[in-house]
């Protein structure tokens, strides 16, 4: 199986929304040629499209082992981690997504969509406590 057929069929399973096909092919490939680290993200983009986070997760860092410095690794990292709901953890991998790649347009995006997500941490040392808000005093409590 040749890498350019390879990615055109994958992209094309992607575009009909037809992600275990995808997977399958990218198996196939790979079984061959385990060290694409191109082919793996595409491999863990198609788990993610079936809810499988955890197989992806797999596959990502395998991709992060063969290639250390693989800003697209990191990205997909990042949108695992917002969607478990690990704001901080995807800001992080974000960050060293656009560190790696700085023309990453998404990565750079997405970070700034956590970011105003999140209040500053210093900001939010600022507002009052959820007991103060509701009208409890601790003197009144006593």
């Amino acid at each position: 199986m040749k890498r350019a057929s390879t990615l055109g069929t994958v992209l094309e399973m992607f575009h009909v929304r037809n992600f275990s096909q995808a997977e399958a092919t990218c198996r196939q490939y790979l079984a061959y040629h385990p060290h694409d680290v191109e082919v793996r993200l595409l491999l863990a983009r198609a788990l993610m499209a079936q809810d499988r986070d955890d197989v992806a997760v797999n596959e990502v860092s395998t991709c992060i082992r063969l290639q250390s410095r693989c800003s697209g690794a990191f990205a997909l990292l990042g949108e695992l981690a917002f969607r478990r709901g690990s704001l901080g953890a995807a800001v992080t991998f974000f960050r060293e997504a656009v560190r790696l790649d700085p023309q990453d347009t998404r990565s750079k995006v997405l970070l700034d969509i956590i970011r105003a997500m999140t209040p500053p941490a210093a900001a939010a040392a600022k507002l009052p406590a959820p007991a103060a808000v509701a009208g409890i005093s601790p003197a009144r409590n006593r």
